[in-house]
């Protein structure tokens, strides 16, 4: 008795899965010894389609059914997931497919889109308070970014990464001095940034710098006299200069010759003792009789 038509079967399995069989041939039948008119060309180009990537092929070109009644002859694809890897540069898009070949099947999650790997920070040092004078605004900026990937055909996040350093210290910045003003910072900044917390503002305030005002005795201002603002000290823009002269001032004498303000923003009142001329002085000859 000829041989009965003989059965071959061939499975595509998910090697990340455990082997799960993802799809199968059904059976092929066919007479012992003919070859087996299958190809798998199809079926792979398919799932490569869904995300999946070729391991091995294990149906060979040119296979014949066997002669053998009581068994299937079993043949296996191998696959696996294919992988997305989302960088800075190339971000993920929430909502969209992820294999383009297969816009129905899996898309980007949440939290896969470029404010996820990629976060830009910034320490703003703002002044104010010298009015046409104040200083711009010193912004510095730093980046964070990480590297995710996703299962091509979940379409899970696999590697959530992690960001490339955890936060960020920016560097001190001197105060500009500016003539005539004094700051309450002599330099700001050194602000911590993290990728959940990414501005910081430091603020230096200028006040205008304090006056020598020349009084009289009593504690009155001198009228129509020189009322000098304290110089903002050349190496220290929290201070002015110490030993600072006061005016000279004709018909007067000052109390001290120079001031040095504690509290930079204070007016200094400088006594001046006015210098009396003396008076004209009365003498007298007398001529005396020395007889009477």
């Amino acid at each position: 008795t000829p041989a009965k038509d003989q059965v071959a079967i061939v499975n595509y399995v998910d090697s990340d899965e455990g082997n799960k069989v993802i799809t199968t041939s059904g059976n092929l039948t066919g007479k012992a010894g003919s070859k087996i008119d299958y190809s798998t060309k199809s079926t792979i180009q398919d799932l490569e389609n869904k995300g999946y990537v070729l391991v091995n092929d294990g149906f060979p070109a040119g296979a014949v059914y066997d002669n053998d009644d009581n068994t299937t002859q079993t043949y296996t694809v191998v696959l696996k997931h294919g992988t997305t890897t989302i960088t800075p540069d190339k971000p993920g898009k929430p909502g969209e497919p992820i294999n383009p070949n297969d816009p129905d099947g899996p898309k980007f999650p949440q939290g896969t889109d470029e404010n996820s790997v990629k976060r830009t920070g910034t320490q703003t040092i703002h002044y104010t308070g010298a009015g046409d004078k104040t200083p711009k605004d010193d912004v510095q900026s730093f980046t964070f970014t990480k590297t995710m990937v996703v299962d091509n055909v979940t379409g899970k996040v696999i590697t959530d990464g992690s960001w490339n350093v955890t936060s960020h210290t920016f560097g001190n910045v001197d105060t500009p001095k500016i003539d005539g003003y004094h700051a309450d910072k002599r330099t700001a900044g050194n602000t911590t940034i993290t990728p959940d917390d990414l501005n910081k503002t430091v603020t230096v305030n200028y006040s205008p710098n304090g006056k020598i005002i020349p009084v009289d005795p009593s504690g009155k201002p001198i009228p129509n006299v020189p009322t000098p603002t304290y110089p903002t000290d050349p190496s220290d823009p929290t201070k002015v200069t110490p030993d600072e002269p006061v005016p000279t001032i004709p018909g007067y004498t000052p109390s001290t010759p120079t001031v040095t303000p504690t509290d930079p923003g204070k007016d200094t009142p400088v006594p001046y003792t006015p210098e009396t001329p003396a008076k004209d002085q009365v003498a007298i000859v007398n001529y005396v009789d020395s007889d009477e």
